[in-house]
């Protein structure tokens, strides 16, 4: 593992550096970037695109050691002939000479990597080579050294192009760590490789290293790659570490390791004051430290911080922590990760705390919306002594509620109910409980009793009320009532309770009338003046639904991308399990199985520990597709896992036809499908009762794909005047066609879902198709379509699809049989003629009517599709 190392996020400036190399204009190529950055590997690409288009490659290394010996960058670039000459402008007229005469024949590409190290007699070299249009010069240079003149001039004066490298994003870390492991990766995991390398290729690849060497990120039975505990520094990486920090001044040393002790960051004010005079700035001029926003510092790499920690003593971490802790306490409301830090470590020493300050920074954690920091001060405030107060209390419930810790979060709730006689403090909890109750425990009943409560006891315009009647709009949605939820929202003043635009919004996905949602999408998105509030996660994740269902997946799927990423950035769980299930969503529509998975194991995995505020009925949801989808790409071992894991959720009051279509699909090919069936139609069933006909529409598509086209095609036909959109109108005509059973309009729907997006149905249509030609003796015909489907369904990871397709009968000839299998074992046209003593003509014929009947072109083509079955 990690024996070649991704190359990712570098595909614009591989397309810059490729118009370079194939513009006969172009004589310069600079590629920048700081330490770290990849330069040398960007260069290796660029030498190999090079001879690839036919060109002639020299490299040179400029090393600190050559810099002060003349052409010493360029040595052995030098003929022989020429290398004892001491004149430089003859050597160099000589060099221009000898260019001119090759680069007659082919291109000529001279590169150097580190440039900035160059000699000035070298760099004179390449200015003349590169000047006289002889060569393209190909560079790298180190953005954070300084750069002579000579070697400045070589790409400013001959105009040059630039080509900057920069740190990798969170969706390129994402990749990168995804390629190099092997497989999906948790969410967790990739904030902290890209919180600790913010994206250096070389911090990360170090760092992954000594992780895995370590045993500090290990693969789950999933399959998904997650953080065991804070990856170790490696000798290598602190050998890195210290090289950057040799040349530190001591001022700059102390501001770093202060920083370091409170967790990398910390307010300027309470920096100042440990340090009892002005940060100094040798610090920042250094690159050690920078500003963060206007009021606080922090160390430019969260890496230095680690290195630091470990060469300070015990003792002295001790004294440095304690005056941390008095000066950030005497900035309170201040809640901040590093408080937390700084905390922990004065608890494990027994200090004692002002409790006031502290519960005063964890009601600022929590209005800040950072619960995880919220719910670490509010113990540290008190909330788990027996004197409590209902304030600690109250907001150790809050914030569990929204770190999905369920038995704590109600548990605290009750304790802050029995402990104030204040009608404002009881409700607030009241609402915290109930929250507490549906979201989490998924027990929507007796959430709706507390709900029942608080709106008998407030008035309309209280924004508790409001909040009361989101929740009993959750409760409708999550029961999949959706009659009931727009009857709701009929009543109410949307724009009085802001969520309610969003529940509207999936009302009417849900309900089929998706030219309503899409019109209502606008509204919900924008934002038109100072006094309208940004659209919230949810409203986000509504309108992709909308989107996706309308067939607007590249739209869908670019919100969904940049939410998800967005979540990761900024470290709310919850949120990003949300936003992973939309993207899966819009991957499932589109086929796109193997994304889809990794995006359903993130998301199950953050519900697991941490259940999103839209409660066991998105978490069930979640595990039934994860169960479908893991059943289509052929990991029946995760599908069974995923659908047991949803079967002990609390689901009796939730509507979920998810689990009951992943059970079908897991009996497709067993003794127990018809009782799967029937779950199917009971779930349609419900579905209409409660008006939610999306949900009934796509139940009905998987019952027909289940074997059961007719039945589905008139259940159809009785809800598709209600029914908008074009999925679900290609569903309908897709469940006609497979009911009709005839080939050639199974091929044309093929082509329809293609062409719009829905790749797996129109791989599954072709395999259809295959096998209604082949019932009726078209066997040509038959092998067409299924190598298409064949070839379509292994794009996207559907293997029960190809499985299906390879299973379906050869129809080849006995003497055909004999040679395709000879071929597929590594024979020759003349090694087979001999052994079956026929000649190899005879044998070319058969081999060319094999590939027609088969519908594959060489034997690259036959060994890929028919090698595991033939």
């Amino acid at each position: 593992m990690l024996d070649r190392e991704p190359f990712v996020g570098r595909e614009a400036e591989l397309a810059a550096v490729y118009e370079g190399l194939t513009d006969p204009r172009c004589s310069v190529i600079a590629i920048t970037g700081s330490r770290g950055t990849g330069r040398s590997r960007m260069l290796d690409a660029t030498l190999r695109m090079s001879q690839e288009i036919g060109a002639s490659v020299e490299l040179a290394r400029a090393t600190s050691a050559a810099r002060n010996i003349p052409f010493g960058a360029v040595a052995r670039m030098l003929p022989q002939h020429v290398s004892g000459w001491s004149a430089p402008t003859e050597l160099i007229r000589t060099m221009v000479a000898l260019y001119a005469e090759q680069s007659s024949r082919i291109r000529q590409v001279v590169a150097v990597d580190d440039a900035q190290l160059l000699d000035p007699e070298s760099a004179t070299l390449l200015h003349a080579l590169a000047g006289s249009g002889h060569a393209l010069v190909v560079l790298t240079l180190d953005a954070d050294a300084e750069c002579p003149e000579t070697v400045t001039a070589l790409w400013k004066d001959l105009g040059g192009r630039l080509v900057s490298l920069r740190a990798l994003l969170i969706t390129e870390i994402s990749t990168y760590l995804h390629e190099a492991l092997g497989g999906p990766v948790n969410g967790v995991l990739v904030r902290s490789v890209a919180e600790a390398t913010e994206g250096n290729l070389l911090w990360m690849r170090e760092l992954l290293r000594g992780a895995l060497e370590a045993g500090a990120i290990a693969r789950t039975q999933d399959g998904l790659w997650e953080l065991v505990e804070v990856p170790p520094l490696s000798d290598r990486l602190q050998q890195l570490l210290n090289d950057r920090l040799r040349h530190a001044s001591p001022e700059t040393l102390e501001v770093a390791t202060w920083l370091a002790m409170a967790g990398d960051t910390l307010p300027i004010s309470a920096l100042e004051r440990v340090l009892e005079h002005p940060v100094p700035s040798v610090a920042e001029a250094e690159g050690v430290i920078r500003l963060e926003g206007r009021d606080s510092v922090r160390l430019t790499h969260p890496l230095y911080g680690g290195l630091l920690r470990e060469r300070t003593s015990r003792l002295e971490h001790r004294r440095r922590h304690s005056a941390l802790l008095r000066s950030m306490l005497a900035d309170t409301p201040i809640a901040s990760a590093e408080l937390v830090h700084v905390l922990c470590d004065s608890e494990d020493r027994g200090e004692q705390v002002d409790t006031e300050l502290v519960l005063r920074a964890a009601r600022a954690a929590m209005d800040g919306g950072d619960y995880g920091i919220g719910w670490e001060l509010s113990r540290f405030a008190g909330a788990d002594s027996p004197e409590a107060t209902s304030e600690a209390l109250a907001i150790a419930g809050e914030c569990g509620l929204w770190l999905g810790r369920v038995d704590e979060a109600e548990s605290y709730f009750r304790q802050a109910r029995c402990r104030t006689s204040d009608k404002d403090v009881r409700a607030d909890l009241t609402l915290g409980l109930a929250a507490n109750l549906f979201m989490v425990a998924g027990r929507a009943k007796a959430a709706e009793e507390l709900v029942n409560e608080i709106t008998a006891q407030l008035p309309p315009e209280d924004s508790r009320y409001q909040y009361a009647v989101a929740l009993r709009v959750g409760m409708a949605a999550n029961a999949g009532r959706m009659h009931e939820l727009l009857a709701e929202l009929a009543e109410v003043d949307e724009c009085s309770i802001p969520a309610l635009t969003a529940a509207r919004v999936s009302a009417l996905t849900w309900t089929g009338r998706l030219h309503e949602a899409i019109d209502a999408v606008g509204s919900l998105t924008r934002v038109s003046g100072p006094d309208q509030r940004p659209p919230s996660d949810l409203d986000q994740i509504v309108s992709i639904t909308a989107l996706a269902y309308a067939g607007e997946f590249h739209e869908a799927r670019r919100r969904a991308r940049s939410g998800y990423y967005e979540t990761l950035r900024n470290r709310r769980l919850p949120e990003q399990a949300m936003w992973a299930t939309a993207w899966s969503e819009v991957e499932m529509l589109t086929g796109n199985l193997w994304t889809a998975m990794s995006c359903l194991l993130e998301a199950s995995g953050i519900m697991r520990r941490r259940p999103t505020s839209l409660g066991p009925a998105v978490h069930g949801s979640c595990l039934g597709n994860l169960a479908q989808v893991a059943a289509m790409c052929g990991e029946s071992e995760q599908a069974e896992r995923a659908l047991e894991e949803g079967e002990e959720l609390p689901l009796r009051e939730c509507f979920v036809p998810e689990l009951a279509s992943a059970r079908a699909w897991l009996e497709s090919g067993g003794t127990d499908l018809g009782r799967r069936r029937q779950e199917l139609w009971d779930c349609v069933a419900a579905a209409r009762s409660s008006g939610a006909l999306l949900s009934a529409a796509r139940t009905l598509l998987d019952i027909a794909r289940l074997g059961r086209g007719k039945e589905a095609s008139r259940a159809l036909a009785e809800i598709e005047g209600e029914l908008q959109g074009v999925v679900v109108a290609s569903w309908i005509r897709y469940v006609r066609t497979i009911a009709e059973g005839e080939p050639d309009g199974l091929v044309r729907i093929s082509e329809e879902l293609d062409e719009k997006g829905m790749r797996l149905l129109a791989a599954e249509a072709l395999l259809l198709a295959g096998g209604e030609f082949r019932a009726r003796g078209r066997t040509v015909a038959a092998a067409g379509v299924e190598h298409s489907g064949a070839g379509l369904a292994e794009s996207l990871g559907a293997r029960s699809l190809l499985t299906a397709a390879r299973s379906a009968e050869v129809p080849l000839t006995k003497r055909e049989k004999q040679i395709v299998r000879r071929v597929l074992a590594g024979s020759s046209s003349a090694d087979v003629a001999g052994c079956l003593g026929i000649s190899t003509r005879t044998v070319e014929s058969h081999l060319q009517n094999a590939y027609r009947k088969l519908g594959v072109h060489s034997r690259d083509e036959l060994a890929r599709i028919y090698g595991d079955f033939l």
